[in-house]
């Protein structure tokens, strides 16, 4: 099993997830991100101060595939980054998972997929 973890901006999350739905996919995680790095700030005013902040939003998404099946889903949501986002970086990347545990289930294993 590998678990797929992607950060996208949160205008394309809709579209991965209808994406991911027709693909079969049932199950993911998505959160929101701050990420740091923006080249030149947004100038903001907090508390009465005006403050450069260099905070981006964006969601990271998480998923589980079976080893067969990474190559497709993770095709699907670069492409789809792209789209949304043309001047982003799509930070798409997987991880092996050695094992999952339904704890609701006490279900072990890809059976717990």
């Amino acid at each position: 099993m590998q678990l797929i973890s992607a950060i996208a901006s949160p205008q394309s999350v809709p579209s991965i997830t209808a994406a991911l739905a027709l693909f079969g996919v049932r199950r993911m995680t998505v959160g929101p991100l701050a990420l740091t790095g923006r080249p030149h700030g947004r100038e903001q005013l907090y508390r009465g101060r005006r403050v450069i902040s260099d905070l981006k939003s964006a969601a990271k998404i998480e998923l589980l595939a079976r080893n067969d099946d990474v190559a497709d889903p993770t095709q699907f949501i670069t492409t789809i980054i792209e789209m949304n986002d043309p001047h982003g970086r799509p930070l798409v990347w997987t991880q092996p998972v050695d094992l999952l545990t339904r704890v609701s289930t006490r279900v072990y294993g890809p059976a717990a997929l």
